[in-house]
């Protein structure tokens, strides 16, 4: 049985949020989680630990984004995490030169929106640090409930490796969730 007691949880939470936003151009920051410095407590969750510890978190019908060599690395859950729940057809994301290494669940994950393009960015080393939990990808294109969808990513000239399990996973948790023209 998962231990799921929130009173008990304590999460780092997220370093960066970008929520409903258009516009908007990030560069030149490194972000750094202290995972080695944090105090772990047990397993919480399903898989592992899964507490809020994310370094970029872009969510919420954000449009025209763009995220130029930034390095997000050790967070206990992800270095980015890209949900949009509703599908703008003139949104565009853009990560360039960016890099996701010594997260705990994911270096990236997708779980929602329209036009996610990546561009010369490094997902690496997922899970080599000190909490590693399911899935353990450097990419997951996971769309999750509520009739959330992934569509049209394109990633160019991106580095995959030293990941606890995948290098990039596209599996979807939600009855209606898709994903469809992704491009590596």
């Amino acid at each position: 049985m998962p231990f799921t007691n929130s009173y008990y949880a304590a999460a780092g939470g997220v370093f960066l949020l970008i929520h409903h936003s258009r516009n908007v151009e990030i560069s030149n920051l490194e972000l750094d989680g202290n995972l080695p410095g944090l105090n772990i407590g047990g397993n919480f969750g399903d898989l592992g630990i899964q507490l809020g510890h994310i370094g970029v978190y872009l969510s919420s019908q954000s449009e025209n984004i763009l995220l130029s060599k930034i390095h997000a690395h050790h967070f206990g859950l992800d270095g980015f995490h890209v949900r949009d729940k509703d599908t703008l057809d003139n949104s565009l994301k853009i990560m360039d030169y960016c890099r996701a290494e010594f997260n705990g669940r994911q270096g990236c994950s997708w779980t929602g929106g329209n036009n996610l393009y990546c561009f010369n960015s490094v997902f690496a080393n997922t899970g080599q640090s000190r909490v590693s939990s399911a899935p353990g990808a450097g990419l997951d294109i996971e769309p999750e409930s509520g009739g959330s969808s992934c569509t049209n990513g394109y990633f160019e000239q991106c580095a995959f490796y030293n990941n606890k399990q995948y290098a990039l996973l596209a599996t979807s948790t939600a009855k209606t969730g898709y994903r469809e023209d992704i491009n590596l």
